[in-house]
């Protein structure tokens, strides 16, 4: 076992480092993720797929009390999956991930508090997460009741914790790349799940009743006419899911010093995600992969350049082309879609209330009492479009930024956007200063990453249902921690440049 394995932040005790070492003999935990291989059997029903994902979390939290890495791993199981899972006791439930989150914090606490360093760039991060954080309970506390204002709050402080568990658990390079490998494969499933999903449609043997129909009550497979699940809840879900793994990965297959066919083996992976995201059918992620290929295409200088810019060009035109051959949805817009004919609608609703509450907002979900009241100011010829104006009062605004504003204030999409702001800086901080291939590849993938889900928010209520946000910034303070480290310390966590 290299010294890396062993190594620290902070300089050990000996016996810190010789309990760390024998954490860490085993290798990757391989048992924790074995049960995925019971989908086709125990998986082919939302309750057998449920027991199933929670089994690898438990696994992965009950590793995580002597490496606290996997911690974060059973968080990423559940970002991934069945993120909005809940456990109902009575008349109360309660989220899977708030139990993570919070039962991480007697785990961790003692590591963070031995090793109290989580980075450079932390700082900041935090006063922006926690500004955020009060100005939002306070809105909150101003416009709804105090048993609402407890409940968001839960999920505000499952944020921030997940905020910080990433570069509180990430000592070294190896902690980065076993849980990317946690990703891989968790992600890989969800993608061959989706795939079959699909072409169970073109059989006479259903072959989707070997996969699971994923999701909460009524959501499934069918009631989605067709749209791909994979291990996720619905077709939105899932492409939030692929894409953060796809750019990720995308950046790990351009930069990561892989052996050749183990970089093959991930661009099969890699091309087969796409062929996921295309079938759920969810039309944003193709505008949310968009911005984000631009960009690291942009940033991006290395051997493969060339070749990228051309695949991006011909993977664009072979996806409009074959759309338009197929008819499929992917070339509806508002005047033959519904769904994109309510868009315009929710929207200048939301921002018609943003403007009259700019200073606090009217609170966390009250866009749905409010809405109606706001028809009156939005275009007629709107309204009567595929009949969107029945979306107003029935649905939510499907864009974070107006759900942040409308909801909490001016203030509070100032501090959600620094979020993005700074997680972006760090990732293009440590892609220019590191020589070391893997974290320069996720730096990459984590810039491609936070951009498509800025789109892809744009257009869905991810803030409010996902971690994903937060994850993503603390993955970024995780990179910068190992980057930004002095040259001694980089060297006792195995990170060269």
């Amino acid at each position: 076992m290299s010294t890396a394995d062993a190594a620290l932040s902070r300089p050990q005790t000996k016996g810190q480092a010789k309990a760390r070492a024998k954490a860490q003999e085993g290798g990757f935990p391989w048992l924790a993720l074995l049960p995925l291989a019971l989908i086709p059997v125990f998986g082919t029903s939302v309750e057998g797929l449920q027991r199933i994902l929670l089994t690898v979390q438990f696994v992965f939290f009950f590793l995580g009390v002597r490496r606290p890495v996997w911690i974060l791993a059973a968080l990423m199981v559940s970002e991934l999956t069945i993120a909005n899972y809940m456990y109902e006791f009575g008349s109360f439930r309660i989220s899977n991930r708030l139990i993570l989150t919070m039962a991480s914090i007697p785990v961790v606490l003692p590591h963070v508090v031995q090793r109290p360093d989580l980075g450079p760039r932390t700082r900041s991060m935090l006063l922006a997460a926690l500004g955020f954080f009060l100005v939002a309970t306070f809105a909150n506390f101003i416009a709804a009741d105090a048993g609402y204002v407890f409940k968001f709050s839960r999920f505000l402080v499952t944020g921030l914790i997940a905020l910080v568990l990433a570069p509180a658990v990430v000592y070294s390079r190896d902690d980065l790349r076993d849980l990317s490998l946690v990703v891989l494969v968790i992600s890989t499933v969800s993608v061959f799940v989706a795939v079959l999903q699909h072409y169970s449609q073109f059989t006479d043997v259903p072959l989707y009743q070997a996969v699971p129909h994923a999701g909460l009550e009524g959501d499934n497979f069918e009631s989605w006419g067709g749209r791909s699940l994979g291990l996720a809840e619905n077709p939105i879900y899932i492409t939030n899911a692929l894409l953060f793994f796809a750019m990720f990965l995308l950046g790990v297959v351009l930069l990561g010093n892989l052996e050749p066919r183990l970089r093959l083996l991930f661009t099969a992976i890699l091309l087969m995600t796409v062929a996921a995201l295309f079938f759920s059918y969810t039309r944003s992620w193709v505008y949310s992969a968009g911005v984000a290929l631009l960009a690291m295409v942009l940033v991006y200088r290395g051997r493969y350049s060339r070749e990228l810019w051309l695949l991006v060009i011909l993977a664009g035109g072979a996806f409009f082309y074959y759309s338009d051959l197929q008819s499929n949805r992917y070339t509806q817009g508002a005047s033959s879609d519904s769904s994109a004919a309510t868009r315009p609608v929710l929207w200048e609703a939301g921002l018609n209330i943003a403007l009259d509450n700019p200073i606090l907002g009217v609170g966390h979900n009250r866009f749905l009492e409010l809405s109606p009241e706001y028809a009156s100011k939005i275009d007629p010829s709107l309204l009567e479009r595929q009949d969107a104006g029945s979306a107003l009062g029935r649905y939510q605004p499907h864009n974070d930024y107006l759900n942040v504003w409308l909801s909490f204030g001016t203030g509070a999409l100032v501090l959600y956007l620094a979020l993005f702001v700074l997680s972006i800086k760090n990732y293009l901080e440590v892609f220019f200063k590191t020589s070391e291939p893997l974290l320069k590849g996720l730096a990459l993938g984590g810039l491609g990453a936070l951009l498509a889900f800025g789109v892809n928010s744009g257009f869905h209520n991810l803030f409010d249902s996902t971690l994903t946000v937060w994850l993503l910034a603390g993955f970024s303070l995780a990179l910068t921690k190992l980057v930004m480290a002095d040259p001694s310390r980089r060297r006792r966590l195995g990170v060269r440049g």
